[in-house]
């Protein structure tokens, strides 16, 4: 059975997993018709899902260490990524580009409970889409200062960098 993203008694697994079916597993399923031969259907056991460790195939988006999902490290799994960003590589690829920040916190925690999560700097400013998908969570999470904010979205801005913005441009709009 699905539950609730959102319903913190639920397990971390289960919540991750009804939400990636919910909003990935109409096409990554067999015969779903996505591109990219992955199982995001509740029914399919979590070792069977064909994304732990497996390099993407349709596009690193210059993250460090990229994996479709690399356990333990969401800043530098595709799937993390395509959930995150509003641009490039933004799925699904067709509908609202709207976050759902609260799933995407799920989604986010669950990666991490995954494996071990190496420690990470926080970055002053985003270099790397893996530096934007991080300082993406400290905002969606309220961990960055009105000031840091304020740096933070004016360096993705300057630099222009397609993969960052995508996931930074959001902010600039609340």
């Amino acid at each position: 059975p699905l539950a609730d993203p959102r319903d913190t008694t639920a397990p971390l697994a289960t919540r991750a997993r009804s939400w990636l079916h919910i909003n990935c597993a109409h096409c990554h399923r067999v015969s779903g018709g996505g591109s990219v031969p992955i199982f995001l259907n509740i029914e399919t056991p979590t070792k069977q899902m064909e994304l732990f460790g497996k390099p993407p195939t349709k596009g690193h988006f210059h993250l460090e260490d990229p994996a479709l999902l690399q356990p333990g490290r969401p800043y530098s799994s595709a799937l993390y990524y395509r959930c995150a960003s509003t641009g490039i590589g933004h799925m699904p690829m067709l509908g609202a580009k709207t976050l759902d920040t609260d799933g995407l916190q799920v989604v986010h925690d669950w990666i991490r409970s995954l494996g071990k999560s190496p420690s990470r700097p926080t970055p002053d400013i985003p270099r790397t889409p893996s530096d934007a998908l991080h300082l993406a969570h400290l905002l969606d999470t309220g961990q960055v200062s009105p000031a840091q904010r304020k740096r933070i979205l004016q360096a993705a801005r300057r630099d222009a960098d397609p993969e960052i913005l995508g996931i930074l441009q959001r902010f600039d709009l609340e």
